[in-house]
């Protein structure tokens, strides 16, 4: 996915932010799980492995090439 051009706090109202419930409120004690991208956008192009059992087999071997 290629980067956005715009940021969250560029589109989003700041009210509706500050109405973000703090993950550790929601989540059982002792459990927050680590949230590998929070800030959106990403400054880099996101690649999301596609699992081989979805792949098509007329593109495999261009995908093996």
């Amino acid at each position: 996915m290629p980067v956005p051009p715009n940021k969250v706090v560029d589109i989003q109202a700041e009210w509706l932010r500050d109405l973000e419930i703090p993950p550790e409120e929601y989540y059982p004690e002792g459990y927050q799980p680590e949230f590998v991208h929070r800030d959106w956008p990403m400054t880099e192009v996101i690649t999301i492995p596609m699992p081989e059992s979805m792949q098509d087999p007329k593109y495999k071997k261009q995908a093996e090439d």
